[in-house]
């Protein structure tokens, strides 16, 4: 056993499963293998119980949740996930709790169900709200189901949604990022990251870009 922090942890879940891998993504996710969600959930939850009696339940003032897509699990196992950390960590009672939310995955059922597991924080994968730019980076979502997912996370009590946009795009105007920037702000989200496009070797849109 280790000696328990001085200071609280934050502590990071990583969700590798993803819907469909974005074309400019070389994270440490992928699509297509929905069969080994079981297995690693399962593997999470013991590596979580490691560490929680390693450094003798330690107490941790931030838990976030990304990816991949956090959003595309099932609730019960994000409940699952939850749950281990509830059971081997000593949570303050500010802590802030996150989750990466992709718009297509979020209803008015999901967005209260995750509220009801605890999280008070949301990021929003928007990247931008022009439908034309969202197909060119292979999102799955259009700007009408982005707005729908921000609202219904507000409805179901989030008071801190950040949304994420991102310029630097192939063929973007500046008309364009000025109106997805305008669209953030009508929304009223809590806070809004802003993205410039990297083009990492090896991916899709390195190729697209290329030709």
């Amino acid at each position: 056993r280790l000696k328990a922090p001085d200071e609280a942890l934050g502590l990071y879940v990583h969700i590798p499963f993803c819907e469909t891998k974005c074309p400019y993504c070389d994270f440490n996710t992928y699509a297509q293998i929905e069969s080994l969600i079981p297995d690693y959930i399962g593997a999470l939850q013991r590596e979580l119980e490691l560490w929680g009696s390693l450094l003798q339940t330690p107490r941790t003032s931030t838990i976030f949740f990304g990816g991949g897509t956090p959003s595309y699990l099932p609730v019960d196992d994000i409940k699952r996930v939850i749950s281990t950390i509830n059971d081997t960590f000593e949570i303050d009672s500010a802590a802030e709790i996150s989750l990466e939310a992709n718009p297509g995955d979020i209803d008015a059922w999901r967005a209260r169900s995750l509220k009801d597991l605890g999280f008070n924080r949301v990021s929003v994968g928007v990247q931008s709200f022009d439908d034309g730019l969202l197909q060119m980076l292979g999102r799955k979502h259009d700007a009408n189901t982005a707005i729908a997912a921000i609202s219904s996370f507000r409805d179901g009590g989030f008071d801190s949604i950040n949304l994420d946009l991102m310029f630097g795009l192939p063929n973007q105007t500046l008309q364009q990022w000025e109106a997805s920037l305008d669209k953030a702000l009508e929304l009223d989200t809590d806070h809004v990251s802003l993205y410039g496009l990297t083009i990492e070797p090896n991916t899709p849109l390195e190729a697209f870009v290329e030709r």
